[in-house]
């Protein structure tokens, strides 16, 4: 919502914004159990954070995509009815918009984990954490032609 306050991006295994909507057409069954159960198990914010996720995604979509560092890790593991029913096809098909949507240049794959990486695989999550913090930074980092131009009595670089 507020790209000029955004140092960088690291996506966990996120929810592309087409994601409901493609589920919808691709994995109907699906989708339905997501709906009815978030109508049973979510409760007060939750449930207002599910329902207004539409809203906010088409919001974003209109907001210009921050220049900043970017890793996006996905999962691996994926249960046997995510497979049966298509739902592993589809989202690994959404995937790939990831780069041209956040402007990562890569998408990594971690071995191993679910949905939840952060907590199957932490170091993963951290490692690209400080990958982003320390690729900023740089950005950040006055260039030495820059720096020195910033001095008093020294001539700008040309």
């Amino acid at each position: 919502m507020y790209p000029d306050e955004v140092a960088g991006i690291v996506l966990v295994d996120a929810t592309h914004p087409l994601h409901l909507r493609r589920m919808q057409v691709e994995v109907p069954v699906m989708a339905n159990m997501l709906d009815s159960m978030s109508r049973r198990v979510f409760r007060g914010m939750m449930q207002a954070e599910f329902l207004q996720q539409q809203d906010c995604i088409d919001t974003l979509w209109q907001k210009p995509r921050p220049n900043v560092p970017v890793r996006v890790l996905t999962r691996t593991v994926y249960s046997p009815t995510e497979m049966a029913s298509g739902f592993e096809t589809m989202v690994h098909n959404l995937e790939p918009n990831w780069l041209p949507l956040v402007g990562g240049k890569e998408l990594q794959p971690v071995e191993g984990s679910g949905h939840y990486i952060q907590r199957d695989k932490p170091e993963v999550v951290v490692k690209a954490i400080e990958e982003v913090v320390k690729e900023a930074r740089e950005r950040a980092r006055p260039s030495p032609e820059t720096a020195l131009g910033s001095l008093p009595g020294t001539p700008p670089a040309r």
